[in-house]
């Protein structure tokens, strides 16, 4: 990946594929962090049967600070 951007060289895989994995991981160490099994909405990918495992899902930002998606 850093040397796609570094580099322009292609990618090995579509960034998707990564992001999918990337979200595997976390939603894996939120459930050892829950110490459950986890439902998961498949249309957001967010947790839905377990608020602490939420707690995980974002963090609070000094004003000004949060980023902005667009």
């Amino acid at each position: 990946f850093l040397e796609a951007i570094r580099k322009d060289t292609p990618l090995n895989s579509p960034i998707h594929v990564a992001n999918y994995s990337n979200h595997l991981c976390h939603l894996g160490n939120m459930a050892q962090d829950a110490g459950k099994t986890l439902e998961i909405d498949p249309k957001t990918g967010k947790v839905t049967n377990h608020d602490k495992a939420m707690m995980a899902w974002g963090r609070e930002y000094e004003e000004g600070w949060a980023p902005k998606l667009s």
